[in-house]
């Protein structure tokens, strides 16, 4: 069987800002400043537990301990900066803006929530801001690896490659032991198209740090546009294994899958492509569906099976192949009940007049999108539910299950 590469931008990279407001080390830093600081007795307690919830990633208590530190001593920059963190880690990203501005008006000599703050806005794609942040704690801690490869990712992120070689390439003659440098010249090289270059920078990094789990990833992505297939495979199960946060791990699994199925390992490669409704995801849809949801081994036989579009129009054009497939799995005492973007709906109920199709709803509210098929109503005649691509993990296993 022929190789498939995955075309271009598939796994594409996308670098996350160094470090981490909840890491141990930061937390210790806040745990210093709790302790030096005898106007907070009063709300010292409460931010000890504050930071032992983040600590433990349970940070709706964090928030609510931060909340009440708050409550009592309302002029305390720690206070602001624990609920930032709280904030954040909950994706309440307006809440989370406006406590690191309040941390940092409050105490604005404070490197720390100044680069947490840009980390931020950088997350949230405010890239002005990120970039006069990130720029201000290179000023406040000249020399720091992780402020030249924060702003050199965020000057990548934009294009501005040039720029972002004038940050990196200093970093990395003053700091050539540092893995992190070679991680973000080899992103760099990558967006840039020069992935033999990039290739040897994340080996550079790898030398550095075997363990460094976001340079396998993105030689993963080199070597996959190199046409090393198997190699990027290799590399991706290796990052996924030594994934350290959730986000991580998610956005790991889903590049593998992309890889799996370029390369036709088909039923591997569509239970990886679960990752995409994981709630780590980068931007995962929720469904607002109230009724069980569909396995893999889940009798179909007479059963009112909802499925709902989830990407784009090619996708849910592409995704309905197997229609006829599910169809014949429920039989004639069943229905088969789609939901398809607007705009395609005249177009399925022309092709599968025994499909009961309408459109589905989406909004949006902050970071989340959310996803409804209100012609069904409250859904209460349907037994089974699956986001359309879901049972590809049934009826295409293998290239032969495709129709002809």
């Amino acid at each position: 069987m022929s190789r498939a590469t995955p075309a271009p931008g598939s796994t594409a990279v996308r670098e996350s800002p160094l470090g981490d407001a909840a890491s141990p080390s930061a937390l210790e830093a806040l745990l210093n400043d709790l302790a030096s600081l005898s106007a907070m007795r009063a709300a010292a307690d409460d931010l000890r537990s504050a930071v032992a919830n983040l600590a433990a990633r349970q940070f709706a208590p964090a928030l609510a301990k931060a909340q009440q530190a708050l409550a009592k001593a309302p002029e305390l920059s720690a206070a602001w900066h624990v609920a930032a963190i709280a904030h954040e880690k909950l994706e309440n990203w307006r809440e989370a803006l406006d406590s690191y501005a309040e941390a940092l008006a409050r105490d604005p000599e404070n490197v720390s929530i100044g680069n947490d703050l840009g980390r931020l806005a950088y997350a949230l794609r405010l890239f002005p801001e990120a970039e006069r942040l990130f720029r201000i704690h290179q000023g406040q801690a000249p020399g720091s690896v992780e402020s030249a490869v924060n702003l050199g990712n965020l000057l990548r992120e934009q294009a501005r490659f040039q720029e972002a070689i004038d940050v990196l390439k200093p970093a990395a003659q003053a700091h050539p032991d540092d893995p992190g440098v070679w991680n973000a010249l080899g992103a760099l090289m990558t967006d840039m198209g020069e992935v033999e270059q990039a290739n040897a920078f994340f080996s550079e990094a790898l030398r550095l740090n075997p363990d460094l789990e976001t340079a396998l990833y993105n030689r993963s992505a080199a070597l996959s546009l190199m046409g090393d297939i198997d190699g990027a495979i290799a590399d991706c199960r290796t990052a996924l294994n030594r994934a350290r946060t959730p986000e991580h791990r998610v956005a790991m699994q889903f590049a593998l899958a992309l890889l799996l199925l370029g390369d036709g390992q088909l039923a591997e490669g569509w239970a990886a492509y679960e990752s995409r409704l994981d709630p780590e995801y980068a931007e995962p849809i929720h469904f607002l569906i109230d009724r069980p949801r569909w396995r893999p081994d889940s009798d179909l036989q007479g059963k009112r099976l909802l499925l709902v579009g989830e990407q784009g129009l090619g996708d849910e054009i592409l995704f309905a192949n197997m229609l006829d497939d599910i169809q014949n799995a429920i039989g004639p005492d069943g229905r088969l009940i789609l939901a398809v973007e607007p705009r395609l709906v005249g177009l399925f109920r022309r092709s599968f007049p025994d499909v009961v199709t309408g459109a589905h709803g989406t909004i949006r509210r902050g970071a989340r999108v959310m996803r409804a098929v209100p012609f069904v109503g409250d859904a209460a005649g349907v037994d089974l539910w699956a986001p359309m691509a879901s049972p590809l993990r049934r009826f295409r296993r293998q290239i032969t299950d495709f129709p002809e």
